[in-house]
């Protein structure tokens, strides 16, 4: 996974805290637009305070995400640190193999 990918799963993630759907369907244009009486209102605030007990947090869902982004954020810099040793090593690999065949040329062009 990128790091793109990770931060994008992470707000998504962020966002699901209040579900969208059962505030749209409380909160329609419909529902907001109309006048309504004092019965009402306390209705849809009794309704809204339902649906708030019924969500329930996790709060210990908090501290594992935290502990999990940061193990993430070790990950990654453990492999920006391996990717550039990796290319490092290539580089030199490279550059040996440059000379290994400049030599080598130049052996065979001496003994023909």
């Amino acid at each position: 996974m990128n790091l793109k990918h990770n931060i994008v799963y992470c707000r998504r993630i962020q966002k699901d805290l209040v579900d969208p759907e059962k505030l749209q369907a409380t909160l329609t244009d419909e529902t907001l637009n109309e006048p309504c009486g004092l019965k009402r209102a306390l209705e849809i605030v009794a309704l809204l305070e339902a649906q708030l007990k019924e969500m329930n947090p996790n709060l210990d869902s908090i501290s594992e995400y935290r502990t999990k982004v940061s193990l993430y954020n070790e990950r990654v810099e453990e492999l920006n640190k391996i990717t550039q040793q990796r290319d490092d090593i290539k580089r030199q690999l490279d550059e040996f193999m440059a000379g290994f065949n400049a030599i080598s040329l130049k052996l065979k062009e001496m003994y023909q």
